[in-house]
């Protein structure tokens, strides 16, 4: 088995951040456009990124539960699934960019906020589909639409929004086929 240094721990635990974004986000009806780890930091201080098609309505109310599943999934990933509100605060802090969009969106809905009760079972019942697109992100730097699918065992855009909803029924990613038609 292979040890990690510091800075591959590093690169994994934002692969994992970003991977935790793009699976819930297909989850709740949002395509993924652009998904990647970065080998330095940019400009906005971000080392990794996932961003999304223009999307409203539905899609639009569930930003706060996308936006949460990234700093949650790093926390599962740095702590396990156990963590604690101080620890999940220490990445936030490390992660501004998620937590000022996070503090907006709370403030514009007078403060109310995501509850860790609506994304971290679906982040633990789809652990092996965000494990699986974090080890893509981590080897590649990024992944597509596709890949998000893939790793959530839907075969095609078609029939997404059925996994999707029995995914965030409680069935298990893979486990099970939709027919359509």
């Amino acid at each position: 088995m292979t040890t990690l240094t510091t800075t591959q721990r590093e690169r994994l635990a934002v692969a994992v951040h970003e991977a935790g974004h793009a699976v819930i986000g297909a989850l709740h009806g949002a395509t993924v456009s652009g998904l990647r780890v970065l080998s330095v930091v940019d400009s906005e201080g971000r080392n990794g990124f996932c961003s999304y098609k223009p999307f409203s309505g539905p899609v639009g109310a569930y930003w706060g539960r996308i936006l949460a599943a990234g700093p949650m999934a790093e926390a599962v990933f740095r702590y396990g699934p156990q963590f604690n509100s101080g620890q999940l605060a220490a990445l936030l802090d490390a992660r501004h960019t998620d937590r000022d969009e996070l503090a907006r969106l709370a403030f514009s809905h007078g403060g109310m906020t995501v509850p860790s009760t609506e994304v971290l079972p679906l982040l633990t019942r789809c652990w092996s589909s965000v494990a699986e697109l974090a080890t893509r992100l981590y080897t590649h730097g990024s992944a597509t639409h596709r890949d998000v699918l893939d790793a959530l065992g839907v075969p095609g855009t078609s029939v997404q929004q059925h996994h999707a909803a029995a995914i965030r029924s409680g069935a298990v990613p893979g486990s099970f086929t939709v027919r359509t038609g």
